[in-house]
């Protein structure tokens, strides 16, 4: 009874550290836990699916998602030092079917997310990035860096994903400015491409560039 109440308490604080959707995070708890469950229409159907992330192992985490009749699980490593996230749902290109944003790994900063979607015939698919390896989304900021993602308006182009990643190149004593990039994204089947690039000189923080919204991704 005492261990339920315990994991209880702590998917609470986690589910409420999640909703703000920036901040550090917290390092990962040797005991597996439950991350709460979101519903996202994954599959289009205008009805909601059950999602979850659960931990298994202390640098291991579960991705779940029930659709189309069936419970679906992929396991991802985790390197230890990230706690339980909701996933999120976004919907990174507007075609009405949810991706997922699922954390795997973190600092004291920032974190770092996957994109997963659903696929009728494949189940669970991570989403790549162009050269082939898992499209990464970073989120957070301090002093010495500032991280983000938005998504572009629609009409009348399809929705695309932004991402904002640029650290801190002024010296002490001069103004704040960071440089870096902003990079649209579309996605083209499994894969996340680049299709404009901005690059961040020497930008105060409050510049337009740096600037992003999650909640423009919303599914």
């Amino acid at each position: 009874m005492q261990m339920r109440r315990r994991r209880r308490l702590t998917a609470a604080v986690l589910l409420a550290a999640a909703s703000t959707g920036a901040g550090p995070l917290a390092p990962a708890s040797a005991t597996p836990q439950e991350g709460g469950t979101v519903q996202a229409d994954v599959d289009g159907d205008a009805k909601p699916n059950a999602v979850a992330v659960r931990e298994i192992a202390p640098d291991v985490h579960e991705l779940s998602v029930h659709a189309g009749g069936r419970a679906l699980r992929a396991t991802f490593p985790t390197g230890g030092t990230v706690p339980l996230q909701q996933p999120r749902a976004v919907d990174i290109d507007g075609d009405g079917r949810a991706e997922l944003l699922v954390a795997h790994g973190a600092d004291a900063r920032t974190g770092t997310f996957n994109v997963w979607k659903y696929d009728p015939a494949r189940g669970l698919v991570r989403m790549a990035a162009a050269n082939g390896t898992p499209f990464d989304v970073t989120e957070g900021s301090g002093l010495s860096e500032v991280h983000g993602y938005s998504c572009a308006p629609d009409p009348p182009r399809p929705r695309e994903l932004v991402t904002v990643n640029v650290e801190l190149t002024s010296a002490p004593g001069e103004t704040t400015a960071y440089t870096g990039t902003r990079i649209n994204y579309a996605v083209d089947g499994d894969v996340i491409r680049p299709v404009f690039r901005k690059d961040i000189t020497n930008e105060p923080r409050i510049h337009s560039l740096l600037i992003t919204n999650p909640s423009s991704c919303a599914a």
